[in-house]
C-alpha cells in the first residue's frame, strides 16, 4: 500500500490559543491579518476557509484566527461588533477592518497588505546585502593592487 502524500502544515496561519500568545504575535511580526470569528457565525464558517486558503498564498502575512466568545477583550479591544471582522494590522499604522464576508474585498486587502510586507522585507535585506557587497569589495581593492605593484613606478 502506498503512503499519503505528505502535506506541510500552513505556519503563517494561527488559531489564537491564548491571550499571551496574542501579545507576542503583535511583539515579534509587523504585517498581520485577523480573522474575528465565532462558531456560532454562518458567515464566518463561509469565509473562514478562504481567510485560510488565501494564507497560503500570502507567506510575508501572519493569518490568525480569533474566536470572540473565547477572547471577547481582545475582540473589545479592536471595537469588533459583528462578524466576521478582519483586522490588517501594520506595525506603526491604523488597522483597516473589513467587516462582513465579502471574498472580493477580502483577497484585494490581503494583496496590499501582502505587497508591503514583501516591500519592506526587500528593503530590509538590501543594507544588510550592500553591506555585505561593500565589505567585500573593501577587502578586494587591496589584494587588486597588490597584484600590480609595478603599476604605479
Amino acid at each position: 500500500m502506498s503512503k499519503p502524500a505528505a502535506t506541510t502544515k500552513n505556519t503563517n496561519f494561527i488559531e489564537l490559543k491564548s491571550d499571551e500568545q496574542f501579545r507576542n504575535i503583535l511583539k515579534e511580526h509587523k504585517f498581520i491579518a485577523i480573522d474575528f470569528t465565532a462558531t456560532w457565525c454562518g458567515p464566518c464558517k463561509a469565509i473562514g476557509p478562504v481567510f485560510q486558503k488565501l494564507s497560503e498564498s500570502h507567506p510575508s502575512v501572519i493569518f490568525l484566527k480569533v474566536d470572540v466568545d473565547e477572547f471577547n477583550k481582545i475582540a473589545q479591544e479592536y471595537k469588533v461588533t459583528a462578524m466576521p471582522t478582519f483586522l490588517f494590522l501594520e506595525v506603526g499604522k491604523e488597522p483597516e477592518t473589513l467587516v462582513g464576508a465579502n471574498k472580493a474585498q477580502l483577497e484585494s486587502q490581503l494583496v496590499a497588505l501582502s505587497k508591503k510586507a514583501t516591500a519592506a522585507a526587500a528593503a530590509a535585506e538590501k543594507p544588510a546585502a550592500a553591506a555585505a557587497g561593500s565589505d567585500s569589495a573593501a577587502a578586494e581593492k587591496p589584494a587588486a593592487t597588490a597584484d600590480k605593484p609595478d603599476a604605479a613606478k
